[in-house]
């Protein structure tokens, strides 16, 4: 049976295409970075998981010490697995994923210095203007969408 070249993302109902630079086969959205629950185990072309829920995007890895990876994890079942990333994967949304750490402070304010302070205070809120973007961007596309 012939391989499918493209699926519908379960998450934002958009078409994808499973032709991806720097992918041999592309197993996530390029807008949202939801994925599938396909593989049962680290094996390259394993689609034997019968779990099917969606794997939300929840940070991103370096593998190797240059290559990106998504990490999601199922909402389903709840197991976590990496997604290599692909070269045409919306880049903004790969960085808010993975700058949320930075922008959630595992401390309260006042036990970090001052100095520290006012860094993490910019960056924050350098941090939210890209989430805002992120998020104009994204309406964007889906009125280009509706419209073509």
């Amino acid at each position: 049976m012939p391989e499918e070249k493209q699926f519908q993302c379960g998450h934002c109902q958009r078409t994808v295409t499973t032709d991806a630079p720097g992918t041999k086969f592309r197993n996530h959205c390029p807008w949202c970075l939801w994925s599938v629950h396909v593989a049962a185990s680290r094996v390259q072309d394993d689609r034997e998981s019968t779990c099917r829920g969606l794997m939300e995007p929840i940070a991103v890895s370096v593998q190797g010490g240059e290559e990106w990876a998504l990490v999601h994890r199922c909402a389903g079942c709840g197991e976590i697995k990496t997604n290599r990333v692909a070269g045409d994967d919306d880049m903004v949304a790969l960085l808010c994923i993975a700058l949320r750490p930075l922008a959630s402070l595992p401390v309260p304010l006042e036990y970090i210095p001052e100095e520290a302070r006012d860094r993490y205070t910019r960056f924050s809120q350098e941090t939210r203007r890209a989430d805002e973007e992120n998020r104009r961007l994204e309406r964007e596309r889906e009125r280009e969408k509706r419209r073509g």
